[in-house]
């Protein structure tokens, strides 16, 4: 078995490059969507689970199912919501792999009240 690489973000095995994109901005109480995470060799990619959450470095009660991921792809979606505040949730994912093994990482979504004033640097 290669070393397998579990990530948000994008490897490039030929460079033995690896851009992580596991800290995004988005606007509070919307719908969301991350990307799709990257298993690396793809065919070992089996189904994919969050284990927690922590909000601003505390554990973070996810009662009401607002932040989910898709088992098969690992999108990472947050539901239209008026009960999150701002602040950084840091969500841990684990990929389960076709050979049993497990990897985590974990992205980062930080959450602040859309403004128009805003702008990407």
């Amino acid at each position: 078995i290669p070393e397998i690489k579990f990530i948000y973000g994008t490897f490039y095995p030929d460079l033995d490059l690896t851009i992580l994109t596991n800290r995004l901005h988005i606007a509070l109480h919307e719908n969301y969507q991350s990307p799709a995470p990257n298993v690396y060799p793809a065919q070992y990619k089996k189904s994919f689970s969050i284990l927690n959450i922590q909000k601003d470095g505390a554990a973070f009660t996810n009662e009401a199912g607002t932040i989910s991921i898709d088992q098969e792809t690992g999108q990472i979606a947050v539901a239209h919501n008026h009960s999150l505040t701002e602040g950084e949730y840091l969500i841990k994912v684990q990929a389960e792999t076709t050979v049993g093994l497990t990897f985590e990482t974990d992205i980062t979504l930080v959450m602040s009240a859309a403004s128009e004033d805003v702008h990407e640097h």
